[in-house]
């Protein structure tokens, strides 16, 4: 099992969206995707994209065009206490993989939310 956490969003003001780094889904078979929410005020939607875009070279200086969105979206609408929400396991046939946060607080977020990837490799 191969795992890596991804921070998505940290406080920010109102308006302000997040985009992940891409990870690299050329070697994994299966993977799921657990977003938490920490303790304070947060509003917003976290969706999954993926891409098939071939990678020619090294992936870290690889740039994705083409990107699907992964599933329906995570919404947190949470104030004060801590929550989480999951992705359930996908088998993989993709290139990559990123997240999208979109900010809908209309104030400010203080809860930070974390993205946390599990998957299998070869």
């Amino acid at each position: 099992m191969k795992s890596l956490q991804d921070t998505i969003l940290t406080p920010i003001i109102s308006s302000a969206n997040r985009t992940s780094t891409n990870v690299d889904m050329r070697n994994m078979v299966s993977f799921s995707l657990q977003a938490i929410a920490g303790i304070g005020s947060c509003a917003g939607t976290i969706q999954a994209q993926v891409s098939n875009d071939p990678c020619p070279g090294t992936f870290s200086s690889f740039v994705p065009v083409n990107w699907s969105n992964l599933g329906s979206p995570l919404t947190f609408t949470q104030s004060s206490t801590a929550s989480n929400q999951l992705l359930p396991k996908v088998d993989s046939s993709y290139t990559a993989l990123r997240a999208i946060f979109t900010d809908s607080s209309g104030g400010t977020n203080t809860a930070l939310i974390s993205l946390q990837f599990s998957g299998l490799g070869l």
